[in-house]
């Protein structure tokens, strides 16, 4: 479902038709994925930082999701995993004194 998701993004660059379909859904589809990373961490929702890091996280999965498309075993995949996932958890526990726990 995601790589057909960004199938569109890229017939979007050249169908202005399919662009605004797009821009539509995008908007509100990232708000309820930021809202869902609220549920999930609310500990870390009212880091200032949250939803701009929650916006990196998004468009770093989707690039791996491509990225897999082309070279599905390759180990460089797994490693960005674990240093998004070091990033993110940095990010939001800096200065705390205990980690994030997922609710």
């Amino acid at each position: 479902q995601l790589l057909g998701g960004i199938e569109l993004y890229v017939v979007a660059g050249t169908d202005p038709e399919v662009q605004g379909a797009l821009a539509a859904m995008e908007g509100p589809h990232r708000e309820n994925l930021v809202r869902v990373a609220r549920e999930l961490f609310p500990e870390a929702a009212s880091h200032p930082d949250f939803e701009a890091v929650i916006e990196l996280v998004i468009d770093a999965v989707q690039g791996g999701a491509i990225a897999r498309v082309a070279r599905p075993d390759h180990p460089a995949l797994e490693r960005m995993v674990k240093v998004l996932t070091r990033f993110v958890h940095r990010s939001f526990t800096r200065g705390r004194n205990r980690p994030l726990k997922r609710a």
